[in-house]
């Protein structure tokens, strides 16, 4: 098998789809942020702010927001993590293990010291505010509880590309070849992906229930149910792109973009169910989790939400976006430092916001605006100095 692999086209460039789809989803993850604040549902909890739904939770709220997080949140990381894999193949071929790890450790690892122990502390200290308490920030800085926040993806991102690194020196001494169907057809990997996620998240799902998160202190691991559905995506993107992109359904013009349409249909009907099984299902987010009628049906669909939302979202990408933009350039160019520097702008604005007199909607759409604006200059400034701009 690694002789295949190593044989086939090599990635002379990235995908321009693939670099917009990604600073979109970056997009995505800034507009949750935002709108959980305003919720029907959300809720602070100031004996325990650092567990709230969200670090700052406005009384004014929106039914239109209702269904949104969940809709968003079921399917844009697991697509980040097979994004993120397209390339880790080809990159430890060029760099080797080690070179490759190492360079993984600065581009993840500094970002990830720098959030939980500057970004994650300013980003709460509203939160904590609103506690009550009256303490300067330096008082709060020193007994912060050094939670990861958002940083949670650049940690389980380093151990996929450990994992990675790993299996690249096991598929050496391996000679199987690969299905062809798998790489080639976007219908049989859907099957081989909604399989394999099954298997990882329902068995976590029926365990953990879908909203624990794993912790281990100070450091937020994830969403104990979608670790392996994360790790089953990672692996999927880490196998395609090791055949070059050209080799894979994710060509253009291929199978999966002349067919965006289908994908797209399905995804619509793929949300109905998913709303509907969430509805059917009623969870209780504050008690423990104790399987109720209907979980099962409820994972399925979450599984085939996240697959098909994936596939559409690509098939639509590598359809329709073919031409470069400039401020869609910078965007993609700025979107991982805005990853790192945009929650404290955003929590901010919110609390900011908190007096004020206006619909949730108009609110949200200030927060979400205030909050691109600044972290994309935040991230242009940074990466005018030489060393930053190597990591970000």
């Amino acid at each position: 098998m690694i002789n295949e692999i190593l044989a086939a086209k090599p990635l002379s460039k990235r995908s321009l789809s693939l670099d917009y789809i990604r600073a979109t989803i970056i997009l995505l993850v800034l507009l949750l942020h935002t709108i959980v604040g305003y919720v029907p549902w959300a809720s602070f909890n100031p004996l325990d702010y650092i567990h709230s739904t969200a670090p700052i939770v406005d009384a004014n709220t929106s039914m239109v927001f209702n269904f949104l997080p969940l809709l968003i949140n079921s399917f844009f990381m697991a697509l980040l993590f097979f994004v993120s894999g397209l390339f880790v193949w080809k990159s430890i071929a060029n760099k080797g293990s080690i070179r490759f790890l190492l360079d993984r450790l600065v581009r993840l690892g500094i970002p990830f010291l720098v959030m939980v122990g500057i970004i994650m502390p300013l980003a709460y200290y509203p939160s904590f505010l609103q506690t009550g308490a009256e303490e300067s920030f330096i008082s709060y800085w020193s007994g912060w509880s050094w939670r990861s926040g958002p940083a949670w993806y650049l940690s389980l991102l380093f151990v996929f590309d450990l994992l990675a690194a790993i299996c690249f020196k096991f598929a050496a001494y391996s000679n199987r070849s690969a299905p062809k169907n798998i790489i080639r057809q976007p219908s049989s990997f859907f099957i081989v992906l909604v399989f394999l996620s099954c298997v990882s998240f329902l068995s976590m799902f029926a365990m953990y229930g879908p909203y624990q998160w794993l912790e281990w202190p100070p450091f937020t691991i994830g969403q104990a149910c979608r670790i392996g559905l994360y790790l089953v995506y990672f692996f999927e993107g880490v196998y395609l792109g090791a055949f070059g992109l050209e080799s894979t359904f994710l060509r253009h013009p291929g199978p999966l973009s002349s067919r965006w349409w289908m994908w797209l249909l399905a995804s619509l009907i793929a949300a109905v169910a998913l709303v509907i099984t969430t509805f059917a299902v009623k969870i209780d987010p504050a008690g423990p989790w104790s399987r109720p009628n209907g979980w099962f049906l409820f994972g399925f669909c979450f599984v085939m939400y996240s697959a098909i939302l994936s596939l559409a979202a690509l098939a639509l990408f590598l359809r329709f976006v073919d031409i470069r933009v400039s401020w869609a350039d910078s965007l993609c160019k700025n979107s991982y430092a805005i990853y790192i520097v945009h929650y404290p702008f955003v929590v901010w604005t919110q609390y900011v916001l908190l007096g004020w007199s206006m619909a949730a909607e108009i609110k949200a759409v200030f927060v979400f605006t205030i909050s691109l604006a600044v972290s994309w200059a935040t991230s242009v400034m940074l990466r005018q100095i030489p060393g930053i701009k190597a990591i970000i």
